[in-house]
């Protein structure tokens, strides 16, 4: 009897630690993917915002538009896109103008299209964050696939830079 008794507390003891581990690190992976995800739009948003103030210094150096946006695509053509990549829109048509596959290039970005605010949660069309022309941070959701992207207009042009990491790098 008494070591029927010593089996079920052991069991049940058991289970609660396991119970408890479980939580526990459910509760642990999701922290640590949130501040992943921080760190990345920190990152994105670095990453935009000084090739944005680059491309803007050769505006102001007296290159063309053209071949500032020439050069820039050239720079982007072999980048592996699966990992993380820069690409660029014309922010009054959503029209991409640049990107690491070039047949993406002159498509208009579908009105279902996903942008998420990571700082509210607020889900908006990345087609109209894009025409907006603001700087801002989050998940970009495609059919394929979930970015971590953060967009800036380049000053003195149509152009909206953003800065895109594959979220399932996370995983």
């Amino acid at each position: 009897m008494k070591s029927r008794l010593y089996l079920f507390t052991f069991i049940l003891v058991a289970l609660v630690i396991i119970g408890f581990g479980y939580a526990g690190m459910t509760l642990s992976l999701d922290y640590m993917q949130q501040k992943y995800i921080e760190l990345q739009l920190d990152i994105n948003k670095r990453q935009a915002q000084n090739m944005a103030t680059f491309l803007e210094s050769q505006l102001q150096k007296g290159s063309s538009k053209k071949e500032v946006r020439e050069n820039f695509q050239e720079a982007l053509e072999g980048t592996n896109a699966e990992k993380g990549f820069l690409c660029m829109f014309d922010k009054y048509d959503a029209e991409m103008i640049c990107h690491p596959d070039e047949n993406q290039i002159g498509m208009k970005l579908p009105a279902t299209l996903q942008f998420e605010n990571t700082e509210n949660g607020e889900l908006s069309k990345t087609r109209n964050v894009i025409l907006e022309g603001v700087a801002r941070g989050g998940l970009f959701h495609t059919d394929k696939k979930t970015d971590i992207a953060y967009m800036v207009p380049v000053k003195g042009t149509e152009w909206m830079l953003s800065a895109h990491e594959n979220i399932e790098n996370i995983k």
